[in-house]
């Protein structure tokens, strides 16, 4: 599917909040409100672009009641639990390469990380365990601008030691509807006769 200026322009603004009314969109770039439907039922469904929540799965550990469904929506969003946004097929809209990057830091890597949060092309960042201190995700236009942005930016921050690049060469699965409570194990506590008798082993005194 080819993007014009004006696909573009709407995408961008529903990147920013997913939620914005369609005649608002209109009223930014220039179309009317059914104009803008029609143009984001067509990117939905040539699958360029999905409107999401996007969560932080490390705060989905909680449950809390609300008196209606948009009080509990906007809370999650001001918490930073969630987000509703527009996730677009990078590749659709001339980005070319993305790629993961594995950053081995000195120092104290939450700085290394803010620097990193900062540039417009990194779109993830998170702090491992392992053999890299840090990872962060890119998005580019071709080869060279992935080069640029790895001799100019990244590894031009303090701290950088090192890099390893992965380049995407198919994404086979990205999927955002992650389960919104921790798994209940029906068994949480495990006996030591329990273990044994799974393995096939006798049961100890």
């Amino acid at each position: 599917m080819q993007l014009d200026e004006l696909s573009k322009a709407i995408i961008e603004k529903l990147q920013q909040d997913g939620r914005r009314s369609y005649a608002g969109i209109g009223k930014a770039v220039g179309l009317s409100e059914a104009a803008v439907r029609q143009r984001v039922q067509r990117l939905v469904d040539a699958g360029v672009m999905q409107i999401v929540a996007v969560t932080d799965p490390m705060q989905l550990g909680f449950a809390r009641q609300a008196i209606a469904v948009r009080q509990r929506v906007q809370r999650l969003v001001d918490a930073g639990v969630m987000q509703i946004v527009a996730v677009t097929d990078p590749m659709q809209l001339g980005f070319a390469r993305q790629a993961m990057i594995g950053i081995r830091c000195t120092g104290d890597t939450l700085k290394v990380a803010e620097k990193l949060s900062a540039i417009d092309s990194v779109d993830y960042v998170v702090l491992t365990a392992g053999s890299f201190d840090a990872i962060v995700e890119v998005v580019c236009e071709d080869d060279g601008d992935l080069l640029d942005l790895l001799n100019t930016k990244i590894r031009a921050v303090p701290g950088v030691i090192s890099t390893e690049t992965l380049v995407y060469l198919k994404l086979v699965k990205q999927q955002y509807r992650r389960p919104a409570r921790p798994t209940q194990h029906k068994n949480p506590s495990r006996t030591g006769s329990d273990i044994h008798r799974n393995l096939g082993l006798p049961e100890t005194c």
